[in-house]
């Protein structure tokens, strides 16, 4: 796979976004929460979470930014003010579409979110990490 192209995220593409979070959730937190929850959460709720994100993101001072490969967009990553303490960044989200994973996807998306916080004056980043989601705890 080629490199990803890393971009700011627009209104036509919050379907793709909210597919490929409630589908990144189903495949990384299946055995660490209960799948009742998992099966639970719909994709109206997340159209809904990153319309939010996406087209009011001066109101709630968050950053999204989608990774794309052949025009689909395979990741995600959303971050702004952190919402423990406003002095630090937080990365809110950061997922990337199941068969996407460890091609560098994340990665690339990892690393223009903290440029970019920097360059917001942040000095430092939070993110949290479910205790039991070791991928996600070796990747960070």
């Amino acid at each position: 796979m080629d490199r990803p192209h890393i971009r700011s995220a627009t209104a036509g593409d919050v379907h793709a976004i909210a597919a490929l979070h409630l589908a990144s959730w189903r495949t990384a937190y299946r055995g660490i929460v209960p799948d009742a929850f998992l099966n639970g959460v719909t994709i109206d709720s997340r159209i809904e979470r990153w319309t939010r994100a996406v087209t009011a993101p001066a109101v709630q001072r968050v950053t999204t930014l989608v990774a794309t490969s052949e025009q689909a967009v395979i990741g995600v990553s959303s971050f702004g003010p952190g919402r423990d303490h406003e002095s630090s960044g937080e990365i809110y989200a950061l997922h990337v579409l199941p068969g996407h994973t460890r091609r560098g996807v994340g990665a690339a998306l990892f690393n223009q979110s903290t440029r970019m916080l920097r360059h917001m004056g942040f000095a430092s980043v939070t993110l949290w990490v479910l205790r039991d989601n070791q991928a996600a705890r070796l990747f960070y």
